[in-house]
C-alpha cells in the first residue's frame, strides 16, 4: 500500500485520481488531476500510509515515523541528499561546520586542561579528540533531525524507531553527549560541564576520536559523537 501511494504522489496525485470531471482541471473542485503539480486536491493527508510534501516524523508519525525509505522519516539514505530530501538531509555545503569547530576545540581544551565533573572525586585529565571525518554524515543526519524535526530522545534514539545502538553502529562511534536550544557554542559547553551526566562522558579518557555536529532551525541542537 505504502509504494502505491508513493507512486501516486510522484505521478502528482496524492488523492483519487480521476481523468473524468477533472480534466485539464488543476483548480480546486475535489478532484486531485495527474501531471498538476500545483493541484490542491492533491495536498498529502496525514494518514494516508505516504510520507510527502511536508509531512515530517515529527508531525505525522502515521505517516513517517516508518524505518522504510521515506523522505521525512529523518534518516538521510537510500540515495536522499539535501536536494531530493532537505527534510532528512539537511543544507549542503554544511552551514555551521566554524561553530563546530569551535565545539571540538572547546571540548579539547577542557580536556587537556583537566575539570572535575560535578560528584566526581577528583581532576580527569583526557587527551584530545581527534577528529574522524567517517563520523560526520551519522552526526550531521542527527542533529539535523534534532533541530529541523525538533526531536530529540535522552538515550539518543530517533523518531522512527531507530535506537542509539542503530546510529552508532551506522557512524563508527559508541558515546555521545547532545543538547538542545543553548545560544552560543559556550553556552553548550558550560552545560555540558555542569552536568553530572554529561560531563564525565565529555570527559571519558578512553575516548580519542571524535565528531561534532550543530544545526539550527526550528531548534538548535548541539552534538559531539566519541569513540
Amino acid at each position: 500500500m505504502r509504494l502505491v501511494c508513493l507512486l501516486l504522489v510522484a505521478a502528482g496525485c496524492g488523492g483519487n485520481a480521476s481523468g473524468g470531471g477533472d480534466a485539464g482541471n488543476c483548480g480546486a473542485d475535489g478532484v486531485c488531476t495527474p501531471g498538476c503539480t500545483d493541484d490542491p486536491d492533491c495536498t498529502a493527508v496525514c494518514g494516508d500510509n505516504a510520507c510527502t510534501d511536508n509531512e515530517l516524523c515529527s508531525n505525522c508519525a502515521p505517516d513517517c515515523a516508518t524505518r522504510d525509505l521515506a523522505c521525512g522519516n529523518g534518516a538521510c539514505e537510500g540515495g536522499e541528499d539535501s536536494t531530493t530530501c532537505f527534510a532528512d538531509c539537511g543544507p549542503s555545503p554544511w552551514t555551521w561546520a566554524p561553530d563546530e569547530q569551535q565545539l571540538l576545540d572547546m571540548v579539547n581544551a577542557i580536556r587537556t586542561a583537566g575539570l572535575q565533573c560535578p560528584g566526581a572525586p577528583t581532576v580527569t585529565i583526557a587527551p584530545p579528540l581527534a577528529l574522524q571525518a567517517s563520523f560526520v554524515p551519522s552526526a550531521h543526519e542527527w542533529a539535523w533531525e534534532v533541530a529541523h524535526q525538533n526531536f530529540v530522545s535522552p538515550t539518543g534514539g530517533a523518531c522512527n524507531g531507530r535506537t542509539f545502538d542503530d546510529r552508532a553502529a551506522a557512524g563508527g562511534y559508541v558515546s555521545f553527549v547532545l543538547s538542545r536550544d543553548h545560544a552560543t557554542v559556550e553556552a553548550a559547553v558550560t552545560a555540558w560541564k555542569t552536568s553530572a551526566v554529561l560531563c564525565p562522558i565529555m570527559m571519558n579518557p578512553q575516548r580519542t576520536e571524535a565528531a561534532t555536529a550543530i544545526a539550527m532551525d526550528a531548534a538548535k541542537s548541539y552534538l559531539i559523537v566519541m569513540n
